[in-house]
């Protein structure tokens, strides 16, 4: 018996695979071939940038979304051809630094070492183990791409992000993030190492110190925000940034 999927099973039905095929297939699965599981059709874009959801952060037409250590991990890219699909990549990594999954040009992909990969609907969860979620991700067709959870970790950093926000910093220490919106950022979110340097910035303020955005519009500024001491810059870019929400503390499970 062979479980195939709803575009392959009515070839078999109307005979133009034949059984050989499928117990080929079988005994020699395309994914292990290829090291991961993939989906071309999963994302589903227009011309028009979506909105990205990730934890309690609603971000507008961003290029980047999330940039650390100067490599982009999520980012979204114009059509390859005039009146195509925009498109979005996206690489998240365990906290050995191994990829879990990736979203290549609105191409999913999963590596076969995963524990489990779990699609339901638009919907796509990861677990490193039972009951530990690495990454639950869902898409709105031509609407937004929505990060539900994530628990990243990548050279030494956590990302988090849940319902009350998006934290980070060291794995075993408390976690600082942000909750709100970010409008029209060229970077929204940027993690590097916090040299001291002076930066111009729209606000700039120390952990564990709370603060509170209300319709902040910043234009020209190097940054929207940089939480000192972090390494966490949120807003980056040379137009007018939008800022509205609340920096957010999370204890360490």
């Amino acid at each position: 018996m062979a479980l195939l999927c709803g575009a392959c099973h009515p070839k078999v039905t109307r005979h133009q695979w034949s059984k050989e095929k499928i117990k080929e297939a079988r005994a020699n699965p395309i994914c292990l071939k290829r090291g991961f599981s993939s989906s071309s059709e999963w994302f589903d874009y227009g011309t028009e940038p979506p909105t990205i959801i990730i934890g309690d952060i609603t971000i507008y037409r961003p290029d980047y979304v999330l940039r650390m250590f100067g490599r982009n991990l999520l980012e979204l890219k114009g059509a390859e051809t005039p009146g195509g699909p925009v498109r979005i990549s996206g690489w998240f990594y365990d906290g050995s630094d191994k990829l879990m999954s990736a979203v290549e040009d609105n191409c999913w992909k999963g590596p076969i070492e995963n524990w489990d990969i779990e699609t339901i609907g638009p919907r796509i969860t990861i677990r490193r183990g039972p009951g530990d979620i690495a990454l639950v991700l869902r898409t709105e067709a031509r609407k937004a791409l929505i990060i539900e959870r994530l628990d990243m970790f990548y050279q030494g950093v956590r990302v988090y992000a849940d319902k009350r926000g998006v934290y980070f910093g060291p794995p075993d220490k408390e976690l600082y993030g942000f909750q709100g919106e970010i409008v029209n950022p060229v970077c929204c979110i940027e993690v590097s190492k916090d040299d001291g340097r002076e930066i111009n910035s729209a606000v700039q303020i120390g952990v564990p110190t709370k603060a509170s955005f209300t319709n902040n519009t910043i234009c020209g500024a190097e940054l929207a925000l940089c939480i000192r001491g972090q390494g966490l810059i949120l807003g980056v870019g040379f137009r007018a940034i939008k800022v509205t929400g609340s920096l957010v503390k999370k204890c360490v499970e």
